[in-house]
This record gives structure tokens, sequence and C-alpha cells, in this order.
């Protein structure tokens, strides 16, 4: 042992072979790492195809997702996707973790967990580990409207009608009228260029549409973006119509809420509409929202009475995800009298109309596909304490049922609405407590019905107007 410790004779091979092993085991590391992180993000990858396709195609099906993963040459078997449908809010005071929300209901988004798949010996199949996690939303918007009637009056605004309510004083035919309808406008083209006529200042579209601009700087607006090919009707119109009504507010023609917190001068692609539009909102707007309106104070009662409500918004050049409602009445009354010693107001409204954009589907082939649920009623009665807003008696003619209308891209380009009616029935309560209406009574609404519609006599209709679509490109959120 003593020579042992004194021999200097060796050679340095050992300590080489024990150098490379430990260079050979830390390559072999890294070399693991680096292919395990390469194969984290080809999973990664993978997982949001998985959503940006589900998304671009609003197919939410596992089968779809196996698709996808077979369409890049992978074995779809070894593969376990998850899909969660839901809502995404685009709001930047949530936070991004907040902003999705799972839902079966109008969906524009999905979350997608992709987990292996093993097989056992026995042939069962079970998910193992999670691969990857993704995320991804769309944001389609449409621009809709409604109008109601008590019952049907064919014929809309005519020209001579036109030229009174945009103070023209000259005359407005028929070709005039259709080729005014023919000029489309695109919405966001159309507020930035207003703001750079009236030199308004704004940073988002919300503020912009909280601003009043002369009615004359929409017609100045529409005559430039019709272009050298407009129609002569627009020449004419220049510097004799709505030139001596109030100014307007940008908000009672456009309810946009998908881009207000956008900066105004890099929106997305806005909605079209027509130059008809344009102008006939401008003129309803500059002359009140209804076509009479009265408010009386009699000292025993005060008295509110509107009359002829335009189609109501989301108006035109909305941009408006699914949820949103619109909502419109040809008559409201109300009555705040005193009996007793109660304070008591009396509602009367009639042909009300109700629509709701239910799913709003935009096809990889740029088909549209728009659904909503329209609700109309004749008439509703409603008498109330005003202290405790308890209703003391409710009188309802429509029949409570909703109606589910489809529209597409043929009622954009042709301007042509889509007529509802969710037909007549009575709904009574008192003091709470609801007053059956079946028996005879039903009976007799149903003979009125069938009567009614035999004489082609039909009641508290509404006409959906699809005015644009925009479809969205699907992003990542996650």
């Amino acid at each position: 042992m003593r020579h042992f410790f004194h021999d200097e004779r060796g050679s340095i091979v050992p300590m080489y072979a024990l150098t490379l092993g430990v260079i050979a085991i830390l390559m072999a590391s890294i070399l693991d790492h680096g292919l395990r992180y390469l194969e984290d993000r080809k999973m990664q990858a993978l997982a949001d195809l998985i959503a940006l396709m589900a998304v671009r195609d609003q197919d939410y099906s596992t089968e779809f997702a196996r698709q996808v993963i077979a369409d890049q040459g992978l074995n779809a078997a070894r593969y376990q996707p998850i899909l969660t449908t839901g809502r995404y809010t685009p709001d930047p005071d949530l936070a991004p973790q907040d902003r999705f929300h799972p839902a079966t209901s109008r969906i524009n988004a999905v979350r997608v967990d992709l987990h292996a798949r093993l097989i056992n010996e026995d042939g069962e199949t079970r998910i193992s580990r999670l691969l990857a996690e993704a995320a991804a939303a769309r944001r389609d918007t449409a621009s809709f409207a409604i109008g109601s009637r008590l019952a049907r009056v064919e014929g809309g605004v005519t020209g001579d009608l036109l030229a009174a309510l945009i103070g023209y004083d000259g005359r407005i035919d028929a070709m005039d009228y259709e080729a005014l309808a023919d000029v489309r406008i695109d919405s966001l083209s159309f507020l930035n260029l207003v703001a750079a006529e009236t030199r308004l200042q704004a940073l988002t579209y919300e503020q912009l549409l909280a601003t009043d601009i002369p009615p004359g700087a929409v017609l100045s607006a529409v005559r430039q973006l019709s272009g050298d090919d407009g129609p002569s009707i627009l020449d004419r119109l220049a510097g004799r119509a709505l030139q001596n009504l109030p100014p307007i507010r940008l908000g009672d023609l456009f309810s946009a809420e998908a881009i207000t917190r956008m900066p105004y001068l890099d929106g997305p692609l806005g909605t079209e509409m027509s130059a008809l539009d344009l102008i006939e909102a401008t003129a309803y707007a500059a002359n009140s929202e209804h076509q009479l309106a009265l408010d009386l104070d009699a000292g025993l009662a005060a008295l509110s009475l509107a009359i002829g409500e335009r189609p109501q918004s989301p108006p035109m050049g909305a941009a408006s995800y699914p949820g949103a409602v619109a909502e419109t009445r040809q008559l409201h009354l109300l009555t705040q009298t005193r009996l007793g010693l109660a304070d008591v107001d009396v509602r009367l409204e009639a042909a009300q109309a109700n629509a709701e954009l239910t799913r709003l589907s935009c096809r990889s082939n740029g088909r549209i596909d728009a659904r909503f649920d329209v609700e109309t009623r004749p008439a509703r009665l409603v008498v109330e304490s005003r202290t405790s807003r308890r209703p003391l008696l409710s009188v309802d003619l429509g029949s409570g049922r909703r109606q589910h209308v489809r529209m597409n891209q043929t009622h954009i380009a042709n301007g042509t609405p889509a007529t509802a009616s969710s037909g007549v029935g009575v709904n009574a309560s008192a003091l709470g407590l609801s007053l059956r209406s079946d028996g005879l009574l039903g009976g007799l609404v149903e003979q009125f019905t069938s009567l009614t519609e035999e004489l082609g006599l039909h009641l508290a209709e509404a006409d959906l107007f699809l005015r644009g679509a925009s479809c969205g490109h699907p992003f990542l959120i996650e």
C-alpha cells in the first residue's frame, strides 16, 4: 500500500474514459430534452390547428378534430382530442383567463385539450397524459333591424314621403328611389369619412358615435363614397336636402358594440348598407323617433303617447354579436293617474315585436346563415301600482310563441325582409294570479285567427331586415 501511494506511473486513458462518459450522459440529456421540447411544440401546434380549424368551419365534433389530425399524416387513433365550446368576450377589463366561458349556445370559441390515447392489452382505450391545450375564437357580427305592424299594409316609404322627411323641395320619383337603394355604402368607411369631413376628434368608435353632426354631412359622405358612378339624384339633393334639420347623434344611426373600443381608423371592414337606408335613418333621427309624439298633463292624469317607430336596432350599419336584441312597437300609451289613495300607471302597447340574433354561421365557402328568434304581439295592457311596481292587471294578446327565422346572403343582397308572426292569444293575470284563457275563450281565439287568415288579414306581423354580416377570421386566445 505504501508503494501504491508513491507510484507515479500510469495512464490518462481512464480519466479520458470517465470524462467522455460524463459528456455522453450530458449530450444524451440535452438531446432528450431537445427532442421532448420539439415534440411538445409539435403537439401544441397540432392543438392550435385543431382549435383554429374547428372555429373556422364551426364544427366542434371529435370526429372533425381526428380528421384534422389525420390530415397531418399522424395516426389519429393515438390521440384523444376533447373540445369544449364556449363564448369569448374581448373585454380588456377582464383577465385573459376570464374571457372564455364554456357554453352550448351563441358559440364563438372553442377550447381543445389534446390527450394521448392508449390501448390496453384487452383492447380497451383510455385517456393518458395531457399533451397540449389551445383555445381559438372568431368574431362574427351582423347588422339587422326589425319593424312591426298591427295589420299588414303593403308599401313602404314613398318618394314623396322621403322628400318631405329630408326637406327636399323637388320630386323623388320611383327610379330615383330605387337608385338610392342600389348604392352600397361600407359602414366603417362612412364613419371615417364623416369624422374627417366634420373634423371630429375621437380615439375610438365609441367616442365617435357619441358626437353630434349636421345631417347634411351624411349626404355629403354618401355622395363621396358613391363615386362618379353614383345616381344623379345625389347631385340634385346636395345643398337642398337635410340642411335645415337639427344635428343628429351618430349613435342614433349606428349600434356598433363589436367595434366601440377599437381605434376608429383601424377598425375591421364594416357591413354594407344602402344609401337609402342612411338617408332615411338620418331623416327619422332628425325628425324624432316617432311619427307622432304627445305629452299632456291634465291635472288628474298625465298622458304620454308615442305612435309609429321606425325599424329598431341594432339599426343600419350595426355590428352586433349573437345575443343582440332589437325591439319595436307602433303605439305606446302611458297614463299616470290616481285611484283613491294609490298612484296607478296604465300602460298600453300595440304592435310589439322583438328579434334576437341567436346564431351567425359563416361557412368556409362564404355562405352566411343567420338565425333569429322573433316574437310579436298585437297588444298588451298593464295596470300597475307606481309605489310597489306590482302589476294589478295584465292582459297580453300575444301567443307567447317565438318564431325561428333563418336568413342568408340573398336577403342582404336583395334587401328583402323576412316576415314573421307569433299569432294571437290571450294571457291575463290579476293581482299576480293567472286567469285561465283556455276552454271557450281559447277556442274563440283559434276561430278568430283562422277567419282572419282566410280573409287575407295578417295581424301582429314583423319585418326582419338583415342589412349585412361580417365574418371574422379565427385567432388564438390562449
